[in-house]
């Protein structure tokens, strides 16, 4: 199963219905940044630090963050919209002039191996990623979501993951146990079980313009989702997506929310 990265890069730190606060004395330091453009994607394994840029593709740091090398094996020019962990594996998805992609690197980036659907077509960015102990699953901003078994995996072993799924602009994924739970742009917030694809939609009690999710996360029996239009553009549901509640500050009023992480009980 994938871990979550223990150092988190974000910019803001927040409280959220009920969860505990963090302390406000907490102190942001500004890395050295990598610089290969915006960062997209963040992902650890061990002390060893991912960034997927817009324009630079991956950079490592086993440094905290202090100095950034470029680990695009034989790709320099990928863009990296999204990335996940397995064990000593990390996989990127890739987008924009570079092409869609999946590729796979086993030496911390060094070497990448093109693991991308073969049908899958050349600008349909892939957005996120997630895995579970058996699967990988991909959302692509055209042609919805690939999966595949981690065991021999190809460009050849992927197959369609779409079933019921009538918006396939998927922008975030999350697997919660035996369910997976899909962000579309347009469509709020649909699940399946991971198993065999049959989606339907959670999110009829968002309102229609702030169903442009771009984030999801799951903390315990909670579920978080962030979209990037409408007021509000946060919500939680405690009821496995039937019902979303929507967050109980303005202070991300008009605030597009881009990324949500835990650490324990802090919500980030």
């Amino acid at each position: 199963m994938k871990s979550k990265f223990t150092i988190i890069l974000l910019t803001i730190i927040f409280s959220f219905l009920g969860m505990s606060n963090v302390n406000g004395q907490s102190q942001w330091e500004q890395t050295s940044t990598p610089p290969g453009g915006s960062v997209w994607a963040l992902e650890t394994i061990g002390s060893n630090i991912f960034a997927g840029t817009a324009s630079g593709g991956v950079y490592f740091s086993d440094d905290n963050g202090a100095s950034w090398t470029q680990r695009n094996g034989a790709f320099p020019e990928m863009e990296v919209y999204s990335l996940a962990v397995n064990g000593t594996d990390i996989y990127a998805g890739t987008g924009a002039s570079f092409g869609a992609g999946v590729y796979k690197s086993s030496d911390n980036g060094l070497n990448w191996t093109n693991i991308t659907p073969s049908s899958m077509f050349m600008y349909s960015n892939v957005r996120c990623l997630a895995i579970n102990d058996s699967h990988i699953y991909v959302g692509t901003s055209d042609e919805g979501i690939y999966m595949s078994a981690l065991s021999g995996i190809d460009t050849e072993s992927w197959s369609t993951f779409n079933t019921g799924l009538t918006n396939q602009n998927i922008r975030s994924l999350k697997i919660k146990e035996s369910m997976i739970y899909a962000g579309t742009y347009g469509n709020g917030v649909w699940v399946s079980s991971t198993d065999s694809p049959d989606w339907d939609l959670t999110s009829a009690t968002m309102p229609v313009d702030s169903d442009y999710i771009q984030a999801i996360d799951a903390n315990g029996s909670t579920i978080f989702s962030g979209n990037i239009s409408g007021l509000p553009v946060l919500y939680r549901s405690i009821d496995n997506g039937e019902n979303w509640i929507e967050s109980s500050t303005d202070i991300f009023n008009d605030k597009p929310v881009y990324a949500i992480n835990h650490v324990g009980d802090h919500v980030l």
